[in-house]
């Protein structure tokens, strides 16, 4: 469980964490929340990690699993030590989350005090606290207890072995492994198994895991998702924006797909991630918008084919709806974010179709 608890940490939290230096540097004219980008960002760093992985696998094939953990690491620290002047921002950010928190737990004796923990917004933000806790009690449960299964889950799981064994990653027409029989037909990106890759190579650094952190994953990004609309509507009403969380995990399909190990959490909390920030560049027009529609946009894509069409779609309504001149103003920003799509994942598809599966071109054999 420590290995489990270390991996989620780097992982999770401290890559996370340096991503977050790295959008609040761009966040100069404070048009975005610290506290937003940290919440996006937590879900940034395992996405960031596995697309690492993919350009080593592509770009070093061959080479000792700690070679590619201590590239990861010091690319990461290379990004800390870039951005240091914002760490000041995080950790500030940081405080004001744990100050909430604090203010959250404390239950005043005095009438005034008792009166205000029974109405208003202390109440939902205690009702909200309590389901978290009861959440992470049910996402630990989930880890520990639940086996990995379902077609798709153990396919991303093999393929995700034998990236581990190869350290490669080969484009071919069919994605066939002889010497363990196994044919790969999903036609998505990589960056989903590449994460129980990360933690084979972490494994084969430390101490073996049990797969507990891919297993993670699924729960960990669907509280992401609840959290997201939690943040935009508590701005409206607090019972409102608590009421929205509870509904969301209380209807069946979401909730089976938080019990159900699955990409679906992971691919979906980047499109929505891209959604907001397509919405605030065309209410702004500023660049950190655009940067996070092309980082998010592409992380959607190298999650799922499905993140491509959503991030075209994206482009075409930031072609259309950003305000300024069209060649002068609003094609240098496009071509930024369709640039950065690429960098975050959307090249795979490039090389798919170029060099491997044909991708869309493509019609799935189940034989």
């Amino acid at each position: 469980m420590l290995n489990f608890f270390l991996k989620f940490f780097i992982t999770n939290l401290l890559f996370s964490g340096i991503l977050f230096l790295l959008l609040a540097r761009f966040n100069r004219k404070q048009l975005h929340s610290n506290n937003f980008l940290l919440l996006v960002s937590l879900g940034l760093g395992p996405a960031i990690t596995s697309l690492l992985i993919y350009y080593l696998f592509l770009l070093l094939p061959g080479m000792g699993a700690g070679t590619y953990v201590g590239i990861t690491a010091a690319l990461f620290v290379a990004v800390a030590a870039a951005n240091i002047k914002q760490w000041r921002v995080l950790i500030h950010t940081l405080k004001g989350w744990w100050s909430k928190l604090r203010n959250t737990l404390r239950i005043s004796l005095k009438k005034e005090g008792m009166r205000r923990t029974l109405m208003g917004n202390a109440l939902w933000n205690k009702l909200l606290l309590g389901f978290v806790m009861l959440y992470v009690l049910y996402w630990i449960y989930m880890i520990l207890i639940v086996p990995i299964l379902g077609h798709d889950m153990l396919e991303y799981t093999i393929q995700a072995r034998l990236f581990a064994w190869d350290k490669s990653i080969d484009y071919a027409l069919h994605r066939y492994d002889e010497a363990a029989s196994f044919y790969y037909i999903g036609l998505h990106g990589f960056s989903f198994p590449l994460l129980s890759t990360w933690e084979h190579l972490l494994d084969s650094c430390f101490t073996e895991g049990y797969e507990l952190y891919f297993k993670s994953l699924t729960g960990y990004y669907g509280l992401l998702l609840m959290l997201v609309p939690y943040y935009w509507l508590r701005r409206k009403s607090v019972a409102l924006a608590t009421l929205t969380v509870f509904m969301m995990f209380l209807t069946y399909g979401f909730f089976l797909t938080t019990y159900t190990f699955h990409l679906d959490t992971y691919r979906i909390f980047f499109f929505v991630a891209m959604l907001v920030f397509t919405l605030t560049a065309v209410q702004h027009n500023d660049w950190l918008s655009i940067i996070g529609v092309g980082i998010f946009g592409g992380t959607a894509a190298f999650a799922h084919s499905m993140g491509v069409i959503l991030a075209a779609i994206a482009l075409a309504t930031l072609l259309v709806f950003l305000k300024g001149h069209l060649i002068k103003e609003r094609l240098p920003k496009l071509v930024v974010a369709g640039l950065l799509l690429l960098a975050a994942g959307g090249i795979h598809y490039v090389i798919d179709v170029l060099w491997g599966t044909g991708w869309i071109f493509k019609e799935i054999k189940f034989y």
